[in-house]
């Protein structure tokens, strides 16, 4: 590990950790600064398995903000989804997206 960080360090012309220390506070900034383009979650039917996978996924990790209907699509409550974009990452088939709103 040590090794590692040296070596990682001569790459950039550090010459000790130290020199990293307070580099990217300039480049903090507020919560209001940062960019929020409104997303939401998208079903495409065609595609859907009706596995229930992104269902689970937002109830146990996120806003809860999807359902399944009788026949087993997804349905995305408008008012809970933020865009955050879990259900994609577990849908196998891709037939989940997150769309700008």
């Amino acid at each position: 590990m040590c090794g590692g960080l040296t070596a990682y360090l001569e790459s950039k012309n550090f010459s000790n950790v130290n020199d990293l220390t307070g580099i990217v506070l300039p480049l903090i900034g507020t919560h209001a600064e940062l960019s929020r383009q409104p997303m939401r979650a998208q079903v495409n039917s065609s595609d859907c398995l009706h596995c229930g996978k992104c269902v689970k996924s937002c109830r146990d990790g996120a806003n809860q903000a999807l359902t399944l209907s009788d026949s087993g699509m997804p349905i995305v409550d408008a008012n809970r989804c933020d865009g955050c974009s879990l259900c994609t990452k577990v849908c196998p088939v891709g037939a989940m997206s997150v769309v700008s709103v």
